[in-house]
């Protein structure tokens, strides 16, 4: 026996894991502001990569004015057939919705090739197995501490049909998700997928 507990591709593997769940949870961890081209219509989608919408700023075409966030709901009172609008080079409006944060709406329709300003949370760039000794971890410093207790959290869940271990892997969890600011729903203890 080598006293290796959690191999290098294991490590890896939930280190690359931790990115993903930290840009959902906090996209700002690693916020991309670019312009995006839109398709026709009202429907548009981030970047590949991107894993949740921030903002959107402003436009890039015509007078760049900027554009407002607004409400599904309130959009439809305003104009039940607003995903119908003309098509124009400057948006007014977008509608997010948080259960589906690759995607948003513009108001009104968008004319294809028109582009605006936007902010989204981007997942780095998998480490690879070859380069994990020299590659950087992809995040601000600040974030370092919840990465290493993404990876222990993942680490002692390995071994959590050991009392010690379940508990462990529980206070990794808990300090991950308040240093990103986001509430434990409820209080059970986390159940390994194995």
């Amino acid at each position: 026996m080598d006293g290796t507990r959690w191999t290098k591709t294991e490590l890896l593997a939930w280190l690359n894991e931790a990115y993903s769940f930290i840009v959902l949870q906090a996209p700002e961890a690693n916020a991309i502001t670019e312009p995006l081209t839109l398709v026709a219509g009202t429907k548009q989608q981030l970047p590949i990569g991107g894993a949740k919408l921030i903002d959107v700023y402003r436009n890039l075409d015509g007078d760049q004015r900027s554009i407002s966030v607004i409400e599904r709901d309130v959009l439809n009172l305003c104009d039940r057939g607003w995903n119908n609008s003309a098509k124009s080079i400057v948006q007014e409006h977008f509608v997010f919705d948080e259960n589906n944060p690759k995607l948003f709406y513009v108001y009104p329709a968008a004319l294809a090739g028109s582009s605006i300003e936007i902010a989204y949370g981007q997942v780095p760039v998998s480490h690879s197995i070859e380069n994990i000794d020299t590659d950087d971890i992809e995040f601000d410093d600040r974030y370092a501490p919840v990465i290493t207790d993404y990876v222990l959290f993942r680490a002692f869940m390995k071994d959590s049909d050991a009392a010690p271990n379940a508990d462990r892997s529980n206070n990794h969890y808990r300090l991950v998700m308040t240093a990103l600011g986001v509430k434990i729903k409820n209080d059970m203890r986390i159940s390994p997928n194995k």
